[in-house]
């Protein structure tokens, strides 16, 4: 978008963040309690201020905001339900430093992996699980390798 080689896209915070830091704020995990409570405060204008930092730094203009934002699961070889059952595992995070340190902190050993190489990684036994997005996790069958023996 930035070189004018396509003029819209659907994408999550985690790569505007690389243009613009400010927009890393919405990976914070656990920032919304809800989506109703997301809906909510971008009503009430608060992603304005991330929405003049992109138009501004990167030249994007946010036209609607999606409903993902501190959305996140973990896919992994265990039940994962609080943070310490994420201690000793190998977790893909996105390239992205505030999930990586948001993970790290919970326990995990964050290890950020490019997308194309997360199947195979799992397949392999490289890592013990990822965290993404439920649709993505869905779409690109992940759940197929996180249960598979090593």
């Amino acid at each position: 978008m930035k070189l004018g080689v396509i003029d819209l896209m659907v994408s999550g915070s985690s790569i505007s963040a690389n243009l613009v830091p400010l927009v890393g704020t919405y990976d914070l995990g656990f920032l919304f309690s809800s989506f109703p409570q997301q809906t909510k405060a971008f009503d009430a204008g608060a992603a304005k201020p991330i929405e003049d930092a992109l138009l501004k730094g990167s030249n994007i203009r946010i036209i609607a905001w999606a409903y993902n934002f501190g959305s996140r699961s973990v896919l992994a070889r265990k039940p994962v339900k609080t943070p310490e059952d994420l201690a000793g595992l190998k977790i893909r995070t996105l390239p992205n430093p505030v999930i990586t340190e948001c993970l790290r902190l919970m326990g995990a050993a964050a290890t950020p992996l490019a997308f194309g190489e997360i199947y195979t990684a799992l397949q392999a036994g490289v890592l013990d699980g990822l965290e993404h997005d439920p649709p993505t996790i869905l779409a690109s069958k992940f759940y197929e390798r996180q249960n598979s023996t090593r």
